[in-house]
């Protein structure tokens, strides 16, 4: 199966096209909620997922079904609606907007899952990133 060697969560990216590099900008670990945002399911926060992939030479030109899936402490899952692609290189870049929505605050962790297409059941991947939700009652203070 697929192995993830890098998943971040970001507010943007740009695409070089001389080089085909990615930079990333504002690299997120800390979600700030308003206090009257409600943490529904269904909903989404308007940030990028990037995941770097390796593929193995006998799962070249297969589709798979990926998701996101935030993790809790408390083991409440919220996840992304499935997207399916046909890889065809042994390195895939994929770029998702749109994180799911937790149903509480606190620490989670973001990390891939993925199927063969006709699999029922979804693999998850190790690698993750952490991402801090909390209740912001007045603006953060300027570090800078």
């Amino acid at each position: 199966m697929p192995s993830c060697y890098l998943i971040a969560l970001c507010s943007g990216a740009s695409l070089d096209q001389h080089s085909n590099n990615i930079s990333l900008f504002n690299l997120v670990e800390q979600i700030n909620l308003p206090v009257e945002t409600s943490t529904a399911a269904h909903r989404s926060i308007p940030l990028e997922v990037h995941s770097y992939l390796r593929l193995a030479p006998d799962e070249l030109n297969q589709v798979f079904e990926f998701r996101y899936v935030l993790v809790s402490e408390d083991g409440l899952d919220a996840y992304s609606e499935p997207v399916t692609h046909q890889i065809k290189t042994a390195r895939y870049r994929m770029r998702s907007v749109g994180l799911p929505m937790p149903v509480s605050t606190g620490e989670f962790t973001l990390q891939l899952e993925y199927r063969a297409k006709g699999q029922e059941d979804f693999l998850r991947d190790s690698l993750s990133w952490p991402v801090h939700f909390r209740r912001d009652e007045k603006p953060p203070s300027i570090t800078h």
